[in-house]
């Protein structure tokens, strides 16, 4: 989440804007203040940095505008995701509370018996039958004023995989088994219903030769054939629902999302990849005419020192991100169309598989609903093999239900509806999928043209030029202007240098053919262009699966041009602590290769001063502009922590409370006895009835105290006027003479008196 002093200065920031006029959304203030904080922007002159920059780039600002699309094209994606997401919550909270009363009821025929018996499991059946199809997204087919004919043919269903007359039995399995066979009984009764519907649908019974019963599973292709918009409004499409793809009329058949909704999920597909291929060709094109004259203006001049070659260089990165946006909702969307391709047919192998054992089991093609799952009549004295689901509904049949002796073993017939259930469910995933890539290509379309073009055919008509001169004349293009200050590296010119210098990097210079393209850091954009041009968005030619193009010599975005296209690759791609850059020449490689974490420092910087480069480049770690949708965006701040905005990082957490808690706040006549109470508020109560009386003597407890004061005497003391003592002189006698030769020994006494002085002298 946000600091809090980041939070007050976006805040802040934001209200100056407005003040001024400026139509600035908080998403893009706040994603400007983090930006520039790490930037350096000293604390103090931040707010007014923003300010100053959102204030100065006004409308039609092809920087601003960038941060705006890619910012906008995030908060679709957010809001939607949260909206599917709450919808999942409520149907899994619905579930939730169905499973519990069904797994957890206990059954007990001791203390339940007779008519109560028959309608605890009545209850608990009907609670079974509505978990089902809520689990499932049907929650319509449960309304008994909604629509009469679909109820009666899911009960159908239903009832084929769990009779009514085996509730007793199911009920008395524990609770987890009850539980793991309520999901699978879920899946599989989807499973027959689709089933159903697309056999019904290929045989052709509205009218075609069909039997006369329209009862159960017939039914259904009676409103197979009839006419649906495949698509709701526009307008409606930033709403998810359960299945908003094929609704006209919600009454006319609640099971329709069982239908075989491929044939129009290809055809509308197929559409949104058209509309995607021309936005995508048309601004393909446009991105080639303006890098044309970015090359040819930053021959004289860079960004920082000519406001034309910053302006048309930031229009040129506005469409180049314009570009990979409807690139990725492109590849999205031919996934997307092979993955249905795929679901869809190993569905129609199992619904194929099916109907040809059922054929078999019956003796012909003619079945009726209650053999589609053939339990009621297969499972008949049978005893459950490997393979076969659980013994919840396994041995759930009687003779009696009149159906023919004929039908496919439990062990066949679950796994088969199990797995087609589960195939239907993964189809529907794909097409809400598909609404979203249509949902986020129609907020595209609000950027289509932010801003009035500076690009002027002078300036294309003299780049174009500049580059066939070159070419007739068989002569490189001069090479650009670059970038230079303290913080950006130095060129190296020598290319054996570069390589020496990248072998101490640890850096390894490869072709561009030996990488994925998808794998390359950087959202594929050349790093050296961006450091050393000005933040300039250069696609990297490198990555196999692409073909290579020159940057003005491609004949598909100028017809006119005579260089051939460029197919072969070169040294464009470093692969530096086991990630891969890519380039567009190999020049750009060998200058990154020498200075690789230099690079990358200055990356962040230019990346953090212009905003707009963060999410182009993917720097999601620098600032992260996921969490600043969701707490920014007045649809998500409720539930901003809930949504799966980021990759979701999983991480044990527990929490632990005290047996008792200490009580700060304590109250020394708190009583906590009733009767105690009782007692003090009746003993209050008598005191209140009373009067205090009292009488006085000269000898009782209520006779006056008396008060004496007495004056201490003052202290006094004396002192002597001289003290004085007396001292001896000490006398002191040293002999001499007492050793030495025995002609010169003579021995004298000496005597000394020594007169010290009194003590008090010294």
């Amino acid at each position: 989440r946000m600091e809090a002093t980041v939070r007050d200065a976006s805040a802040e920031t934001l209200r100056l804007c407005r003040e001024r006029g400026h139509d600035v959304s908080p998403a893009v203030a706040a994603v400007f203040v983090q930006a520039q904080r790490l930037a350096k922007v000293h604390p103090n002159d931040l707010v007014q940095h923003c300010v100053a920059r959102l204030s100065k780039k006004g409308n039609g600002d092809p920087a601003l505008c960038t941060l705006k699309m890619q910012l906008d094209v995030l908060a679709t994606r957010a809001k939607r995701a949260q909206s599917a997401l709450t919808l999942r919550r409520a149907r899994d909270l619905k579930a939730g509370d169905l499973e519990r009363e069904v797994s957890d009821t206990v059954v007990d025929p001791a203390t339940c018996s007779g008519r109560d018996e028959r309608l605890l499991l009545d209850k608990l059946h009907q609670s079974a039958f509505s978990y089902v199809f809520v689990t499932a997204g049907l929650a319509n087919v449960l309304a008994t004023d909604f629509d009469d004919a679909a109820r009666n043919d899911a009960y159908a269903a239903f009832e084929s995989v769990f009779p009514r007359h085996g509730a007793r039995r199911f009920f008395t399995l524990p609770s987890t088994e009850r539980q793991e066979a309520l999901r699978e009984l879920a899946s599989v009764v989807v499973g027959a219903l689709v089933f159903a519907r697309r056999r019904d649908g290929e045989n052709g019974e509205n009218g075609n030769g069909a039997s006369e019963n329209t009862n159960g599973a017939q039914r259904w292709s009676q409103t197979t054939t009839e006419a649906y918009d495949p698509f709701l409004d526009e307008n409606t499409l930033s709403t998810a629902s359960a299945n908003p793809f094929f609704t006209k009329d919600p009454t006319t058949d609640s099971l329709a999302k069982l239908r075989d909704q491929t044939p129009l999920f290809f055809t509308e597909v197929a559409k949104t990849k058209t509309d995607l291929r021309l936005k995508l060709n048309s601004a393909e094109r446009l991105c080639a005419q303006y890098a044309v004259v970015v090359e040819h203006l930053g021959c004289v001049s860079t960004p920082s020192g000519d406001g034309t070659v910053r302006v048309v260089t930031d229009e040129l990165n506005n469409r180049m991100v314009f570009a990979d946006a409807l690139r990725g909702l492109l590849e999205e969307s031919d996934k997307g169309e092979a993955a249905v391709g795929a679901l869809n047919d190993s569905l129609n192998a199992e619904v194929s598989a099916t109907e040809t054992a059922l054929d078999n089991a019956n003796g012909g093609p003619s079945v009726s609903f209650a053999d589609i799952t053939g339990l009621t009549a297969a499972t008949r004295g049978e005893s459950r093999t490997a393979g076969a689901p659980r013994g919840a509904f396994a041995h759930t049949g009687r003779k009696e239900d009149g159906v023919g002796s004929g039908g496919v073993p439990a062990s066949v017939a679950f796994p088969a509806l199990d797995a087609m259930g589960a195939l239907h469910v993964a189809i529907e995933e794909e097409i809400l999928a598909l609404l979203d890539v249509r949902a986020v290509f129609k907020t595209l379309m609000k950027h289509a043209q932010p801003f009035k073009t500076s690009l002027t055919n002078g300036m294309l008509h003299a780049a174009t030029q500049a580059c066939r001169v070159a070419n007739a004349r068989e002569v490189p293009m001069p090479q650009p202007k670059f970038e230079q200050d303290r913080h950006t590296p130095d060129r190296v010119f020598d290319d054996d240098l570069c390589r020496a210098m990248a072998i101490k990097e640890s850096a390894e210079i490869v072709p561009g053919n030996t990488v994925n393209f998808h794998d390359l850091q950087l959202g594929g954009y050349d790093a050296h262009a961006l450091v050393k041009r000005g933040g300039l968005l250069r696609k990297a030619r490198a990555g196999y699966g692409s073909a290579a193009k020159t940057v003005w010599g491609d004949k598909n975005h100028d017809p006119e041009t005579t260089l051939p296209d460029v197919t072969t690759y070169a040294n464009t791609a470093v692969i530096f602590e086991s990630k891969a850059y890519g380039f567009a020449d190999e020049d750009g490689a060998l200058q990154f290769a020498s200075h690789p974490g230099v690079y990358l420092k200055k990356l962040m910087r230019v990346a953090c001063v212009r905003p707009e480069l963060l999410c182009a480049v993917q720097c999601f770690e620098t600032v992260n502009v996921n969490n600043v949708i969701a707490e920014t965006t007045a649809e998500l701040m409720q539930h901003a922590v809930a949504v799966n905005l980021h990759p979701v990082t999983a991480c044990d957490f527990g929490a632990q409370t005290p047996v008792h808690f200490t009580e700060k706040n304590m109250d020394p006549s708190y009583e906590w006895n009733v009767w105690a109470i009782k007692r003090r508020a009746l003993r209050m109560a008598n005191l209140l009835e009373k009067k205090t009386k009292s009488a006085q003597t000269s000898l009782s407890h209520f006779r006056r105290a008396g008060q004496t004061q007495t004056w201490a005497p003052k202290t006094g003391s004396s002192q002597t006027l001289v003290e004085k003592a007396t001292a001896m002189p000490k006398t002191i006698r040293y002999v001499s003479g007492l050793r030495g030769a025995p002609h010169e020994a003579k021995m004298h006494v000496v005597s000394l008196e020594l007169d010290l002085g009194q003590p008090h002298e010294f």
